[in-house]
């Protein structure tokens, strides 16, 4: 399952590149939901993020999600370092599991309409991270802080940039 609208608490169970049946390569996160404010994706769910590898976009997304999970800013991964870290923090077939396997992170996950005079629906997908020694909330608690969020797309709850209008139902592709 994939993550939805809402402001979870989860646990990375695995970060990995791996190839789709058109051969096309894919960074795919992994992770069991431990609070969540989206009562459709409850405690105890797997879910996931993939990020296709060939969009301009790519990198710096998981860079920023990687800067998130440990609390980092992007530029400490744009040296040499930064990059093997980045690769670090993926398994491969050889190693198993991502050395960040078991690490709690935040994740806000927002739907959004794009800008720029075109108008689709598109996810954003943020990170930020939790200390080892922070304490965890009750899962009401968690909802209490922020709110109830829902799978349905409603125009209501979509953000957009100042002053586009909503779409008409033909213009959203899904």
């Amino acid at each position: 399952m994939y993550f939805e609208r809402g402001t979870f608490l989860v646990r990375i169970d695995d970060l990995l590149f791996s190839t789709n049946r058109k051969n096309e390569v894919n960074s795919i996160w992994e992770s069991t939901i431990v609070r969540s404010n989206n009562v459709d994706l409850p405690p105890g769910t797997s879910t996931g993020w993939i990020q296709k590898m060939s969009r301009d976009s790519s990198a710096g997304n998981i860079k920023m999600n990687l800067c998130g999970v440990l609390g980092l800013q992007k530029g400490d991964l744009e040296d040499d370092a930064g990059k093997n870290a980045v690769r670090r923090a993926y398994s491969d077939e050889k190693d198993g599991k991502s050395p960040l396997a078991g690490r709690l992170c935040k994740v806000i996950v927002i739907r959004r309409i794009s800008g720029e005079g075109r108008s689709y629906l598109f996810t954003t997908f943020q990170v930020y991270p939790i200390q080892d020694d922070e304490a965890l909330p009750s899962n009401d608690q968690w909802i209490a802080e922020h709110g109830v969020a829902t799978t349905a797309v409603r125009e209501d709850t979509l953000e957009r940039p100042a002053g586009e209008m909503p779409p008409s139902d033909a213009s959203i592709p899904f």
